[in-house]
């Protein structure tokens, strides 16, 4: 299982490339690996509501589905699901809205997990199914009582295992981003005459 974690600076603004190509070379048998993808991406602009809009079409331009949003007088925040291929180039268009303060990218191998569910699905199948062939050939009851209680308690573990194992399909077949906007806040008179006057005694001294 790897993890790889992606975050932008000008030192390593390529990784989120490098990491996508580390994946897409996969070959064979590593080709049908299970990559979760995940992005967050934070800015700033004075043009809050305007951006926000924008954003909505770009995500619909990139085939995104905007899961969750929230727009107060100073933020922006959303929730986006992607094709994973899409990410890298929804998050460079977004970009385009204001000022970034944060971009990271992060690339897990859920494979084993994904094999694991698939497994224990399979063998919670079997044992429900033999506890269905044992009910209907039961003759006294109190047998029949306990094999009620123990298939309902396999059923429970079957339906929570498929949910879990269906949750991180989507995960896999969809990115996720989580995406904010923050307005940028600027001094008032009072503010700049101070800034002035603090830039004057740091020339002074």
């Amino acid at each position: 299982m790897f993890s790889l974690f992606c975050s932008c600076g000008s030192a390593i603004s390529a990784a989120p490339s490098a990491a996508l190509s580390h994946v897409e070379e996969f070959g064979g048998e590593e080709a049908q690996r299970k990559i979760r993808k995940e992005g967050r991406l934070s800015m700033k602009t004075s043009k809050l509501k305007e951006a926000s809009e924008k954003s909505i079409s770009i995500i619909q331009s990139h085939r995104g589905i905007l899961e969750d949003s929230t727009l107060t007088k100073d933020e922006y925040e959303a929730k986006i699901r992607v094709p994973p291929l899409e990410l890298d180039q929804l998050m460079n268009d977004l970009s385009e809205l204001g000022k970034v303060t944060r971009r990271q990218v992060r690339l897990e191998d859920v494979t084993k997990q994904h094999d694991d569910f698939e497994a224990e699905i399979r063998n919670k199948t079997e044992l429900r199914n033999r506890l269905r062939n044992l009910l209907k050939k039961s003759d006294a009851v109190k047998d029949t009582l306990e094999i009620e209680k123990e298939l309902a308690r396999v059923q429970t573990q079957l339906d929570q295992l498929t949910g879990a194992f269906r949750k991180l399909n989507s995960q896999v077949s969809q990115a996720t981003l989580k995406f904010s906007i923050e307005r940028s806040r600027f001094p008032g008179p009072l503010g700049i005459v101070g800034q002035g006057v603090g830039l004057f005694w740091n020339a002074l001294w």
